[in-house]
């Protein structure tokens, strides 16, 4: 007979460790319980990782050691900031290392968005949008943006107002896209405290504010 023998080492969990685990066990408990609710996958795991985002912040701020205001900082950035999707990457690139900007055009627009829970994939052409009276994407014009740190783009405040009877589709967020030969969206945020539904003289503001770090 022969005999294995086994060692085992046993170790003390970090409580940074704990803590992560039990804050996964919580997104993965409260995804579920909104898929039962009967919330699609993607709107429930969005709704799951922004309550989350939440939890993580106010921690940072009720215990503020270095690396947990660091965390806090990196948070924000991605909880508050929108992201850049894929063809908006890919529009970089193409200027930075190739000189192609026939996708960029003059000037920006901005628009806003009813789908749910827009991943890096979303594109121009499968963005959906509010219909309705009053409704249609603005013109950011080239030269009005302020650069203000010197990593930061402003531009001045945005509103949309609904028209008579209102719009359809509820309004998810706003983004940001380019008018060359084929538009692209260079930038897209989700509003978590989301959706609205527009109703006439309804407004919805935007200040439009971009690091680049």
């Amino acid at each position: 007979m022969n005999t294995i023998a086994m060692n085992f080492t046993t170790r003390k969990a970090s409580p940074v460790a704990l803590f992560n685990a039990l804050r996964m066990f919580a997104i993965f408990s409260f995804y579920w319980t909104l898929r039962l609710a009967g919330l699609d996958a993607g709107a429930a795991l969005s709704i799951a990782m922004r309550g989350m985002l939440r939890m993580a912040l106010q921690r940072a701020i009720e215990e503020p050691t270095p690396d947990r205001v660091l965390e806090r900082l990196r948070l924000e950035i991605y909880a508050m900031a929108g992201f850049v999707p894929d063809e908006g990457e890919t529009l970089v690139g193409q200027w930075l290392f190739n000189n192609v900007t026939t996708d960029r055009g003059t000037d920006l627009q901005l628009g806003l968005f009813t789908n749910v829970a827009p991943d890096e994939t979303i594109t121009e052409a499968a963005i959906t949008e509010p219909s309705g009276t009053g409704y249609a994407r603005k013109t950011l014009t080239d030269g009005s943006w302020t650069n203000s740190p010197s990593d930061t783009w402003t531009y001045a405040q945005q509103t949309f107002t609904g028209g008579v009877g209102g719009w359809t589709g509820s309004v998810q967020g706003y983004f940001v896209n380019t008018t060359g030969t084929t538009a692209r969206i260079a930038v897209i945020e989700v509003d978590s405290n989301g959706p609205y539904t527009i109703a006439e003289n309804d407004t919805y503001d935007i200040d439009l504010s971009n690091t680049v770090a």
